[in-house]
């Protein structure tokens, strides 16, 4: 009795091994781990080695065709780096709606929340500056506090508004089926 016991054990573990393998060596044919995997989402911003023209000219196409009534979230870059107090002053006078994130150089976007009681654009933006700063441990000041650009949600005549102010260089629009927390950000970096 001993031994066949000691047979059906010896018999499943070559059995056993014998899938192992097989597993594996299926596994190692899959083109999955061949190639990237798509992103999981949207992408705003430039794609790498895309020119500035060739970004700029992408941009004005998906603000072009976005509907005037339907909302969409959108990459707004900056001209020039803006102070807290300068970009929130664009955005409200654009009448932007919804800002979902900050976008700061060489970091990736901040979210935010949206202002409450008497607090506007510009104190939100102050406030998550000087939290990202405690966070670096440099006792809430960062080295530049300016913003690249920002992520916005409103519709299409909000952002062509927007397009239209001076300070703004660029406003990228993804589809209307696109998902906040599956959106990739990829800041518009100029060269100074």
């Amino acid at each position: 009795m001993g031994m066949d016991v000691d047979r059906i054990r010896t018999g499943v573990a070559v059995v056993s091994i014998a899938a192992l393998i097989g597993a594996v060596a299926w596994l190692s044919t899959s083109d999955r781990v061949a190639k990237p995997m798509p992103v999981n989402g949207d992408v705003l911003g430039r794609y790498h080695g895309e020119s500035l023209d060739d970004y700029l000219a992408r941009a004005g196409d998906s603000l072009a065709v976005t509907p005037d009534d339907d909302d969409g979230f959108a990459l707004v870059t900056f001209r020039e780096l803006q102070p807290a107090a300068d970009a929130a002053r664009v955005l409200e006078q654009a009448d932007i709606g919804r800002v979902n994130a900050l976008v700061l150089d060489g970091a990736v976007p901040v979210a935010l929340p949206e202002p409450t009681g008497a607090e506007g654009r510009e104190e939100v933006f102050d406030r998550t500056l000087n939290l990202i700063g405690h966070s670096l441990g440099d006792g809430g000041t960062l080295p530049d506090r300016r913003l690249r650009g920002v992520v916005v949600w409103d519709d299409g005549r909000a952002l062509r508004v927007l397009a239209g102010e001076p300070e703004v260089l660029a406003v990228e629009v993804l589809p209307p089926d696109a998902a906040w927390g599956r959106i990739g950000v990829q800041p518009v970096v100029r060269p100074e």
